[in-house]
């Protein structure tokens, strides 16, 4: 999987998701997207516009995507958008955030999604006494400790669990895709983990 190429990001579900989720016999299924729609709507969850202005970005107040209106969004998916909404503050979460276009070359998320999953994952970060950077003595880790687990990589990890001979430095990096191609090294040159820090 880490030579394997993914799939271009758009605002489609595949089918699968779309209709054949959770399937236990032909034609039924659930729907994902219905779904994430359905769950916050039920749950209160703002709409798109109050989660890009509580992002500082900017409310879209029409349809088209140029100044003011669906700007992260390419022209044919602001038109559907305002085939199915009256006006853009009505546009679920779910639906304006997935149908965002990526917001660089290297994401898969527009904006709005990725200041709220980043916002998430900083909130469990600070909120998890036992995540590991917290400085609990009781339950964290030592200096030494902490030092050795940040020189440890993805790329190392897979050695290590799928015996691996040789990887990619940076596991999240395709080889083939770049030019010049990355260099794949042989796994004994990435850091092992030094347990001894463990011993009591």
């Amino acid at each position: 999987m880490s030579a394997t190429l993914r799939d271009k990001t758009d605002r489609f579900l595949s089918d699968q998701m779309r209709n054949h989720l959770f399937e236990v016999q032909q034609g039924e299924a659930f729907d994902l997207g219905a779904l994430n729609i359905q769950r916050g709507r039920d749950h209160g969850i703002a709409g798109y516009n109050e989660y890009r202005e509580y992002c500082d970005l900017y409310r879209a107040k029409h349809f088209g995507n140029a100044y003011g209106g669906l700007v992260d969004h390419d022209k044919s998916t602001a038109r559907a958008l305002s085939e199915v909404y009256s006006h853009p503050d009505d546009i679920d979460l779910f639906v304006g955030g997935i149908s965002e276009k990526p917001a660089s070359g290297e994401s898969i998320l527009g904006p709005t999604f990725r200041c709220l999953i980043a916002l998430q994952f900083l909130n469990y970060k600070h909120g998890d006494r036992f995540f590991y950077e917290n400085n609990f003595p009781a339950t964290g880790f030592t200096l030494d400790q902490l030092n050795e687990i940040k020189q440890q990589t993805f790329a190392g990890i897979y050695c290590r669990t799928l015996k691996l001979e040789y990887i990619q430095p940076n596991i999240f990096i395709n080889p083939d895709s770049q030019k010049p191609p990355v260099k794949r090294i042989h796994c004994d040159e990435l850091p092992s983990l030094n347990l001894d820090y463990w011993k009591t």
